[in-house]
């Protein structure tokens, strides 16, 4: 009997790397969006911390114009990183799902040679069974003509 060989193992392989490479790429990609929405976490707080300092200072006889200005455009600049932020959580998203696409086409030829090999492997198995029953055939037809020959 021999044994099966897949031809296309060494494609099946690079597809399987491939496929590998793609899981990576979404898992970063799902880490960065963790960290982008975790900066934006960090800095709404803060956001929510200014504003109840600016709210306090707004009271008559708080805080001096000055600093109440300097509150003000720092809750100003925290509201531009949020813009930032928000547009970064976007790319982001969208390279996600280009790496989510990505994978899904890696995934699905690399299923495709799995089923090119699982059928190839059965015809295989069958050509092997019915050589093995025709070589029976023949050894039993040997035999029965032997018998038939020697009295």
């Amino acid at each position: 009997m021999t044994r099966f060989k897949f031809r296309l193992q060494p494609l099946l392989m690079v597809r399987e790397s491939t496929r590998d490479r793609m899981r990576v790429e979404l898992a970063q990609a799902h880490e960065a969006l963790r960290t982008v929405e975790q900066k934006q976490a960090e800095l709404q707080q803060e956001q929510t911390e200014m504003r109840n300092a600016l709210q306090n200072a707004l009271r008559p006889g708080a805080l001096p114009v000055d600093r109440i200005l300097s509150l003000q455009r720092y809750q100003a600049s925290l509201q531009i990183q949020q813009h930032g932020l928000e547009h970064q959580r976007k790319q982001v998203e969208q390279e996600m799902e280009l790496r989510r696409q990505r994978l899904t086409e890696a995934d699905r030829e690399v299923r495709v040679l799995e089923k090119l090999r699982e059928k190839q492997q059965l015809r295989h198995a069958e050509e092997e069974s019915r050589q093995e029953a025709q070589e029976m055939n023949e050894v039993a037809l040997q035999r029965h003509h032997r018998a038939e020959v020697s009295p």
